[in-house]
């Protein structure tokens, strides 16, 4: 997954985790069970609606990418054993709901501060009358040298720069 539907997912998830939480405990609160406590129901049936809801949401999203990468024949023997392949994909989306949703976050941070390797270095030149220069290597070894240039009296000013930018 590339880090934009990470987190279309983990957005999507969440959502539904907060929705189902605050329906369900709300109907948890009408006729409290546990303990004859209104809140103590509000927030076990919250999780219990949440969690389940957003387990289902997550098991289809990651039931559907996984079966798009598969073959034809691997897809018609799946849809042949239908009752076999529900049951694995819910079983596996409630196993692995909590630790997946930790690896994506883990996933999320480490792709937004990604280390810099010695192809990607790039070297910021300024020179006077706000005159830049930008040069980076490009992993299949071309090289990329933009200039950057400013007017002085509307640096701020969008229609007053110019950029120009030339590939070697």
């Amino acid at each position: 997954m590339s880090r934009t539907n990470r987190i279309a997912y983990l957005i999507t998830t969440l959502c539904v985790l907060a929705s189902a939480f605050f329906i369900y405990g709300a109907v948890g609160c009408i006729g409290p069970l546990i303990f004859e406590n209104k809140w103590v129901s509000f927030f076990y049936w919250g999780l219990l609606g949440g969690i389940g809801f957003s387990m289902l949401l997550s098991d289809v999203i990651l039931a559907v990418t996984f079966f798009k990468k598969r073959s034809l024949p691997f897809k018609i023997v799946a849809a042949i054993l239908w009752p076999i392949t529900a049951a694995c994909i819910f079983y596996a989306g409630v196993a692995l709901y909590i630790p997946y949703q930790i690896y994506n976050i883990v996933k999320i941070i480490k792709e937004k501060n990604p280390p810099e390797s010695s192809k990607q270095k790039e070297a910021v030149i300024r020179q006077p009358l706000f005159v830049s220069y930008y040069y980076s290597e490009i992993p299949n070894n071309r090289q990329v040298f933009s200039r950057a240039i400013s007017m002085t009296s509307c640096a701020e000013s969008p229609f007053c720069s110019a950029i120009a930018c030339a590939v070697y």
